[in-house]
């Protein structure tokens, strides 16, 4: 989790290839471990293939893990296999219906596409049951930039983002906020040190 958020990744990437690989020697039909790893090679970049196999891998060993269904479906929307990614969540959302992320799939498949107020719309339910949750902010107020409500995101993320947190949705967030503000001043100084480094690491 630390390594997905972007926190002390020199320190953690190698932790958690370690323990997952150990996982899957004591259990090679471990849905967890594969989970684990496709993240890794999602956040590390360049192991497309590796992360995409390791996603479906946990999917054959448990169908209904929504874990696995939700970072599949990343995958295959970097690649723009957008009607994959719609069946996919289509059938997360018939597993469970009521969890935040079932409820907003087909909003991040909008944002992928660029179809902002769509988007809006599908992620609304995800920022209206956890507007603490600085992902839940980011693809919100991200969508809602796309559809031309600048205003509204800025006051939102003003409201619910604490500036202070070291994680990467929040960092995320403030980069909404300041493109919509038009600060490239605070955007440069954003944007550099490790919070670079982890911008360049991860494929989304």
């Amino acid at each position: 989790q630390c390594v997905n958020l972007g926190l002390d990744m020199e320190t953690n990437i190698p932790k958690t290839r370690e323990y997952a690989e150990k996982s899957l020697q004591l259990d090679p039909d471990s849905a967890e471990a594969h989970i684990a790893l496709g993240m890794l090679s999602q956040v590390l970049g360049g192991d497309l293939r590796g992360e995409i196999t390791h996603f479906k891998k946990a999917l054959a060993i448990n169908p209904g893990d929504i874990h696995a269904i939700v970072w599949l479906g990343v995958s295959l929307a970097n690649i723009g296999k957008i009607n994959e990614v719609h069946s996919l969540y289509n059938n997360m959302r018939q597993i469970d219906p009521l969890t935040p992320m079932s409820r907003s799939a087909p909003g991040i498949v909008a944002l992928y596409q660029g179809k902002g107020k769509e988007a809006g719309e599908g992620i609304y339910d995800w920022f209206r049951l956890e507007p603490q949750n600085p992902g839940s902010v980011y693809f919100y107020t991200l969508a809602l930039l796309y559809d031309g409500r600048s205003k509204e995101a800025i006051e939102i993320i003003n409201k619910h983002i604490h500036f202070d947190w070291p994680d990467t949705f929040t960092k995320q967030s403030l980069l909404v906020k300041y493109a919509a503000e038009r600060d490239i001043k605070k955007v440069e100084q954003l944007v550099s040190g490790e919070f670079e480094k982890t911008l360049r690491h991860d494929t989304q």
